[in-house]
């Protein structure tokens, strides 16, 4: 985890070491996201980071909070 990624959502190496890791659950969370939408503020930062780690996945749509706020 890098120092930025930390100071943004207080997950560090240390907090994430007893967790499984990312190919033991990426399929229960691409199941998960079937037919979801993406809603965030900045959405197309959270949507790059999904889909560099599930590629083959697409949102069922895109909210992004920020462009509403302009």
């Amino acid at each position: 985890v890098t120092p930025r990624a930390a100071r943004i959502h207080g997950l560090t190496n240390d907090t994430l070491t007893d967790c499984p890791l990312w190919e033991a659950v990426a399929a229960d969370v691409r199941a998960m996201l079937e037919g979801a939408w993406i809603c965030a503020h900045h959405a197309h930062t959270d949507y790059r980071v999904l889909s560099q780690h599930l590629p083959d996945w697409k949102p069922a749509g895109v909210l992004d909070t920020l462009l509403d706020c302009r």
